[in-house]
């Protein structure tokens, strides 16, 4: 892996954990993966920013939507502070019961503005990927997932909401192209 034309360490940390300190990103941000800003104050090295966002007390599809799109927000920002940007992560967890359709649903159309915006703001692309982990039930391997996620270059599934058993189930990482295609 390459960082402006010099070798990168692969034990260098790569992503940054943002947003509310969800249950479902413990593993992550765990994780020798994960920048901690106080070892390091470089950004350059960052390939991929990991937002959590807590919908615990979001009840309607409105609130859904409007808690995605103001965290979506962050996506300009983060890509003029962070120039290796390549992969912006969003996993939500908390959500009730029987929302998860819901927030699939609006975490499609956030990441679709969100990408888009990015390009046109920032002139640069960064795939954007919503992750419904309010089922998680093994944090190990949902940082896992992310990590591979984070790693591989951004590709066709440009931005895409997906589920944990999405997510879960795909070992190869291609979760995202499949639900493109």
């Amino acid at each position: 892996m390459t960082d402006g034309g010099t070798v990168m360490d692969p034990s260098t940390p790569q992503i940054v954990v943002l947003g509310d300190p969800i249950a479902a990103l413990a593993g992550l941000r765990a994780s020798r993966a994960v920048h901690r800003p106080a070892a390091d104050r470089t950004v350059e090295h960052i390939r991929c920013a990991v937002i959590g966002v807590d919908l615990t007390g979001v009840t309607t599809r409105r609130d859904i939507r409007r808690t995605l799109q103001n965290r979506m927000a962050l996506s300009v920002p983060l890509c003029l502070r962070l120039p290796g940007l390549a992969q912006l992560i969003v996993v939500t967890g908390g959500a009730a019961p029987g929302m998860e359709a819901w927030v699939q649903g609006a975490g499609e159309a956030s990441s679709r503005r969100a990408q888009a915006l990015v390009e046109q703001s920032c002139g640069a692309f960064v795939s954007v990927t919503v992750v419904v982990a309010d089922s998680c039930a093994d944090v190990g391997l949902l940082a896992e997932r992310i990590v591979r996620r984070a790693r591989r270059a951004p590709g066709i599934d440009a931005s895409i909401a997906l589920t944990w058993d999405e997510l879960a189930a795909d070992s190869d990482g291609l979760a995202g192209a499949h639900e493109y295609l």
